[in-house]
């Protein structure tokens, strides 16, 4: 009887319990991209990652008004974020790329003509290179390159960006293990030689390549000691036909810098720099390596000085 009893107890405790929330639609939807090879993340799912397009992955929907949330990164542009439903079976997404924009240390000489558009041309194509063989990778490209001039030589810092996981090294380890880890990883191999040939002067060129690692992905806006506005630009298109005249308007932001830097950091922030200056005459290898450590705009650790001209962050510490 007392076995009976609590058999039908069980029975009523599992009938007023509410049941788990069950996804009520499974639907493949193929993903593709332009640039091909664009990562996907599900923002809402603790930032999950899904994979790379072109994509098809299965996903869950609770009902027909259902709606996620997925965006695509890809180095050398904008992440995008687009809204799916279980409408949808397929889609495409074309990802904004970055602008290449050049900010020159105020610090340095002042740069010709003749020197702005050779960097231009060296950075342009150098860049490009890179960019094509760092798709695919969790890695990505800052808003600008830091030009700066001491009498000949020409100094080119172009930085990248990384979430701290995806460094995979805990910090502890020697300082030489995490530099070899992340040149061998994401930089090895993703240089273009034909980059250094065809420029006038190009041993004049320094080229320094900066990976930096902190907890928020950092763009120039995100960057203390940059004075940086944005630019509203507005365009009118009208497509006239015989009964009708479409009107498109575009509008976007631009972002346009100044090279101002006041040398402090305005927030309690951490970032990790790792340098590497680029060798022409051995692009798979890198001359000198550098490590910076700030924290709460002061520099913590430090590793290679004699490339501090290579170091982005290096202009907005105070130097003891």
């Amino acid at each position: 009887m007392i076995k009976q009893y609590f058999l039908i107890l069980a029975v009523i405790i599992c009938s007023i319990l509410p049941n788990p929330v069950k996804a009520q639609i499974e639907k493949v939807i193929s993903i593709q991209s332009t640039p091909e090879g664009a990562l996907i993340y599900e923002k809402a799912n603790r930032n999950s990652f899904l994979g790379k397009t072109p994509l098809d992955y299965n996903f869950s929907f609770h009902s027909e008004k259902s709606m996620k949330k997925i965006t695509l990164e890809a180095c050398g542009y904008y992440d995008t974020t687009i809204v799916i439903d279980p409408g949808m079976t397929s889609l495409n997404v074309e990802i904004q790329k970055k602008p290449l924009l050049f900010t020159v240390d105020s610090q340095g000489d002042v740069l010709t003509e003749r020197d702005v558009g050779e960097v231009r041309l060296f950075t342009s194509t150098l860049m490009e290179a890179m960019i094509g063989e760092m798709q695919g990778l969790p890695v990505n490209i800052m808003d600008y390159i830091m030009v700066k001039k001491t009498g000949d030589t020409i100094n080119i810092n172009i930085g990248f960006t990384t979430e701290p996981e995806n460094i995979g090294i805990r910090m502890t380890e020697k300082t030489d293990s995490v530099i070899a880890f992340i040149w061998n990883n994401w930089f090895k191999g993703k240089v273009c030689g034909a980059a250094f040939t065809g420029i006038e002067h190009p041993e004049g060129f320094k080229v320094y390549l900066s990976m930096v690692s902190s907890s928020e992905k950092l763009a120039i806006k995100h960057i203390p000691g940059v004075d940086v506005r944005d630019v509203k630009n507005t365009n009118i298109y009208q497509t006239v036909t015989p009964r009708y005249i479409y009107t498109t308007i575009e509008t976007y932001f631009y972002t346009e810098s100044d090279a101002t830097f006041n040398y402090s950091l305005e927030k309690d922030k951490s970032y990790y720099e790792f340098v590497y200056t680029l060798n022409p005459n051995n692009l798979l290898t890198c001359k000198n390596t550098g490590y910076l450590f700030i924290r709460n705009s002061e520099l913590i650790k430090s590793y290679g000085s004699n490339i501090t001209d290579g170091f982005l962050f290096r202009r907005i510490i105070k130097d003891e």
